[in-house]
């Protein structure tokens, strides 16, 4: 409380005090507005090198010095990028011509043999056809048609195929496309193929033996598949599902109704 007063001069008039002028209300200032924390840009996934693949043919003539008993004509694949895979076929073709040389001698027998007995001889002949199926950086499958002719009645059409894992470029076998043991995804292999045989029965196309489905999973060799670009191509050599007049016999099984148990490690999600 203030009190004023003035001795010994009596009362003065009191002055009220003034008040300071009102002043507008000063406004914080305002903070700048805090950027949300960048965050560093996400890199899109690399894709795979997809490794060039080309075709070294071969062709030999094997003969007794005058004439032809055998030729041979090789197309297989190379890739200067997959060296592993390169010696693969060039192994492959080393063991080829190392077979034709033992079957140039019996070819030799055998044109003597007909010239005695008055009848011509035709050379045979060996001719290997390769074709890739997949190449998508990740796995690289290349299937082989085997065209023989070896004097017999007919001449012999067998497939065989090879699927490498491109980063390690070792070769795959069946079981490591899947997630599952070999007793969960067999009965779904054989169930689709079966589907298959079925259809073409109905269609005239194939008549196959009594015992073909029954031992479907015992005949299907481990190795005897490929891959194409939706497919798991599972195949069988020439009588062992049906007559020579049928061919080798070839399954197309959709990846699709596979993707549940197929491995990512292969297959892109």
């Amino acid at each position: 409380t203030l009190c004023l007063s003035l001795f010994a001069c009596g009362k003065q008039p009191v002055d009220t005090p003034t008040q300071p002028a009102t002043q507008a209300p000063t406004e914080a200032p305002t903070a700048a507005p805090t950027e949300a924390p960048t965050e560093p840009p996400t890199e899109a996934p690399t894709e795979p090198t997809v490794p060039e693949i080309v075709f070294a043919a071969s062709d030999e003539t094997f003969t007794d010095g005058e004439n032809t008993l055998l030729t041979l004509s090789a197309g297989l694949p190379s890739c200067e990028t997959l060296p592993q895979v390169d010696a693969y076929y060039k192994a492959l073709y080393d063991d080829l011509r190392a077979l034709c040389e033992l079957n140039a001698q019996d070819a030799a027998q055998r044109r003597a043999e007909f010239l005695a007995d008055g009848f011509d001889f035709t050379p045979w002949a060996t001719e290997v056809k390769s074709s890739v199926v997949r190449n998508d950086g990740v796995t690289l499958s290349v299937v082989r048609e085997i065209y023989e002719n070896t004097g017999g009645m007919h001449p012999l059409i067998t497939y065989q195929a090879e699927t490498f894992d491109v980063a390690s470029q070792g070769r795959l076998l069946l079981a490591d496309l899947f997630t599952v043991a070999e007793d969960a995804y067999l009965p779904r292999l054989r169930d689709m193929i079966v589907a298959q045989m079925d259809r073409l029965e109905a269609e005239g196309a194939v008549f196959y033996y009594d015992f073909a489905r029954e031992q479907l999973t015992e005949l299907l060799d481990p190795m005897d598949f490929a891959l194409t670009g939706d497919s798991l191509l599972i195949f069988f050599d020439v009588y062992a599902l049906a007559p020579y007049a049928a061919g080798p016999q070839q399954f197309y099984l959709p990846l699709a109704d596979l993707a549940d148990i197929l491995n990512p490690q292969y297959f892109a999600e």
